[in-house]
Parts: C-alpha cells; structure tokens; sequence
C-alpha cells in the first residue's frame, strides 16, 4: 500500500476498526484477546463502567429481529442480548476468535465477521438496528462518515443507529488522562477524534440520517461500584431520569432512517 493510500480515511478505518481492544493503527491488539471481555466479569469500577454502557445501549435499542454490531471485538455485547439475529464484524482476528469460542455457540443466532467497516458484506437493508460503541473516536471524521454512509444503507425502513463515543465537553477530559495512566492503552494516543453533541449530531446528519438525537450518559454510577452493585444501579437510574444531557462522561448518538 502506498503512502498516500495508507493516509485516506477509508485505508485508515480498515487499520484502526475496533472497539472495546480490537486491533488499531498498528496492527497490533492494544489489550489481549477478550480482556475486556473478562473485565465485565470482575468488580470494580471499570467492570461497572463498561456493564453501565452496555446496557444503556441495549435499553436504547428496543425490540428488533437483525442486529449488526461494528467493530464488535471479543463479542462482549452480543453475549449480553437474548433475542434475536446478532452479527459482529471486526478486524481483529485474535479477538473474533476469542468470541466465537465464548459467545458463538450459544443458543440465539450469533454470528461472528471478519470485515472492514467501510466495505460491509451485508446486502441492503439487512438489519433493523446497527450499534458501533465506541469506534468513531479513534478513526479521522472523514473515515467515520465512510462507516456511517455505509450503515445508513444496510438499515430497512425504519432502522436505527445507534453510537457511542466519549464526550469531550464533560468530565471525560479530565478522567481520560488518569485512566491512560493507570490503564493498559494510553487513550490520549488512541482517540484521535474528539467528539461533543453538536459534532456528533452534525456528523450523523452528513451520513444522511433525516431523524437524530444526541444525548450524554454515564455520570458518577460507575465510580461508586467500591459501594456495591446495588449503589450503582440506584444512581444509574437516578442519572437516567435527569437525562444527563450535559454531564454524562459519554455521548449516545440515534439515528433514524
């Protein structure tokens, strides 16, 4: 691949698409197959972190018949739905591995891809809901608007879009530091694009989804896992009910055909 081939957006994203450790810009895994996986699984903070994000989006998602998540990494998601067709695509081969042995066969229909986001192998119209949690960040805008064009046709009539990202205009820019620190990926490297509401809408806006709505979550619940799950889940629907349109550590964007 050329220079200038390696630096367009769609060449970029085929690096760089994953969430949740799947493979990034330099062909390597930043964590090992299924760690975040296995974190879900544990206590602490960063398990109520990422069970708190998964299943505000499952809530989000309602019913549904076919379901296509992007940049699924080790299956995390997908083994948290019960009803239903599921396909996750990634890049990362060691990360799909580890989800079809843990999650591809189980009773519902999963599914399990090796594909790159901008060239989906799905016929139009395939899938009711499309989630991407937490990809966009780490590619250029332009890459991201190439994965959401392509979404936007494999939706049928009526289909949603569902993304996640962190929101830079909340307390995520202090934590995101801190957690890159601690953590075993440096975010501050890794997130490239830097996402507030008005950005995100604008962006799904040019994919050209008619219907879009943006809202924050993920306040404190996470951080207060040392008290227990039960204190978790109180603040979580306590911050539920006040939206938390500003203040949320991360942005949900849906998108409407």
């Amino acid at each position: 691949m050329s220079a200038r081939a390696a630096g367009h957006p769609t060449a970029v994203l085929h690096r760089r698409m994953t969430s949740e450790g799947g493979q990034h810009a330099t062909g390597t895994d930043p964590a090992e197959p299924g760690y975040y996986d296995r974190v879900l699984r544990t206590a602490g903070i960063q398990a109520a972190w990422h069970r708190s994000k998964f299943e505000h989006v499952r809530r989000a998602m309602g019913p549904h018949a076919a379901h296509l998540d992007i940049a699924c990494g080790p299956g995390s998601f997908l083994g948290m739905l019960e009803s239903g067709r599921a396909v996750g695509v990634d890049l990362s081969p060691a990360q799909l591995s580890y989800a079809r042995r843990r999650y591809g066969a189980a009773p519902r229909v999963r599914h399990f891809v090796a594909s790159r986001a901008d060239a989906l192998p799905f016929a139009a119209s395939s899938f009711d809901v499309i989630t991407c949690i937490e990809l966009i960040e780490h590619v250029p805008e332009e890459a991201a608007l190439a994965m959401l064009v392509q979404a936007h046709t494999l939706l049928g009539p009526g289909g949603r879009l569902l993304v996640t990202t962190p929101n830079y205009r909340s307390p995520w820019r202090l934590l995101e530091p801190l957690i890159s620190i601690l953590g075993p990926i440096d975010y501050r490297r890794e997130h490239i694009t830097r996402y507030e509401r008005g950005r995100l809408h604008a962006l799904l806006v040019r994919a050209g989804f008619t219907h879009v709505r943006v809202e924050s979550f993920q306040a404190v619940a996470p951080f207060l896992a040392p008290l227990g799950a039960r204190a978790v889940a109180r603040v979580t629907a306590l911050e539920r009910s006040i939206a938390h349109r500003g203040a949320g550590c991360l942005l949900l964007g849906e998108a409407r055909i």
